[in-house]
């Protein structure tokens, strides 16, 4: 397992890039699970798509690599998140669009582009 890594949707290949430390491309992957994680807005990226209308990476996950299957253990908790730079400057779930998403216990990044998080705990033991 792999200690902070950023990852992004990756627009143009159509899946999520996954960066190492010093921000070098360690893979591209269709799906992904990380745990532990900060999701970050870098605001002057932001406020450049406002200025220039052009999509720019400037968004994005922080954590760990864990086991595709890891995210079984929170599936009933899973939320679909929305980062949308004209609506918010942050994450949010979609079912509650006001409320910042800083941090998530597990996010599921799905081959669709779809991200899901929770921030609950697993309703089963973590696997070691």
């Amino acid at each position: 397992m792999l200690d902070c890594v950023k990852v992004y949707r990756n627009l143009n290949r159509k899946c999520w890039s996954v960066l190492e430390k010093g921000d070098r491309l360690l893979l591209h992957a269709d799906a992904l699970v990380l745990r532990d994680c900060e999701l970050i807005v870098q605001e002057g990226g932001r406020q450049r798509v406002l200025r220039e209308g052009k999509k720019n990476v400037h968004a994005f996950a922080r954590g760990t690599i864990a086991p595709m299957a890891w995210h079984h253990d929170f599936r009933s908790k899973l939320k679909r998140v929305l980062y949308n730079p004209y609506q918010a400057p942050f994450f949010l779930f979609e079912d509650n669009p006001t409320t910042p998403l800083p941090r998530a216990r597990c996010i599921l990044l799905n081959r669709d582009g779809r991200m899901y998080a929770t921030c609950e705990e697993a309703t089963n033991e973590e696997p070691s």
